[in-house]
């Protein structure tokens, strides 16, 4: 019989074909790769300068902000306040004296008015504190009104006066002197003042000093400047 031959079946072989690079891809997951790097880096520098500035900011010490004391305000005391009000419309003056002194007095003489106020004191016999007069001085020889400059040189005030000045009040104006007054030994102060439409109607103001050392020879006696700061016209 014959003799059967079995043949063991070969595989075939696999014929591998070349790969293609698909390079479009390639190029996109490369780009995508190094984007994922970048946005990598960039959180981490990030967060690193994020945490730096919080440290930062948490050891800094907090400024204290000072707020600027306040200035106190004073308040000045009005040295006239509770003084007595003297108003008289015929004189035309407003003015205030001290409280301790006397009520005025009105006078009434030929061609003015005075008004003489008391302080309770006598110095000399002279019990006359404050004198304020207002009207026209009638000349006999010349038969006509006095204007202020005549009326202030016939005072014949003395050379030696501590004051001898201008002086205005409101819209008069005129003239202020103080000097010691021979054989009675005080100091007086007297003012003559006209408004310059009107040089004959004068008002005058004469003031007794006091014997204490403040005011004996003062030539801007106190009590004096705060009344004259007091006056007003009235018309």
């Amino acid at each position: 019989m014959p003799e059967e031959i079995f043949e063991t079946p070969q595989p075939t072989p696999s014929v591998t074909e070349p790969k293609t690079t698909n390079w479009p891809k390639a190029i996109l997951a490369t780009i995508f790769g190094l984007a994922l790097l970048l946005g990598a880096a960039y959180a981490g520098y990030w967060y690193g300068t994020e945490s730096a500035k919080v440290k930062t900011q948490s050891t800094k010490p907090t400024p204290t902000v000072s707020q600027p004391t306040p200035t106190p305000t004073t308040t000045t005391a009005n040295p006239t306040a509770g003084w007595k009000i003297y108003t008289n419309q015929s004189l035309g003056i407003n003015f205030k004296y001290p409280s301790t002194w006397l009520d005025a007095e009105i006078n009434t003489l030929a061609t003015r008015a005075s008004v003489t106020i008391k302080d309770g004191e006598e110095i000399n016999d002279v019990i006359v504190k404050l004198d304020v007069a207002r009207g026209v001085y009638y000349n006999q020889n010349l038969q006509r009104e006095m204007e202020l400059n005549e009326v202030v040189d016939k005072q014949n005030f003395p050379s030696e006066a501590l004051t001898s000045e201008e002086i205005t009040l409101e819209d008069w104006k005129g003239y202020r002197y103080t000097y010691h007054v021979h054989g009675v030994g005080y100091f007086t102060t007297a003012i003559f003042l006209a408004r310059p439409d009107s040089p004959a109607d004068i008002l005058s103001i004469v003031y007794r000093h006091d014997n204490n050392p403040s005011e004996y020879k003062s030539a801007m006696p106190e009590t004096l400047d705060q009344i004259l700061s007091t006056f007003k016209f009235l018309d």
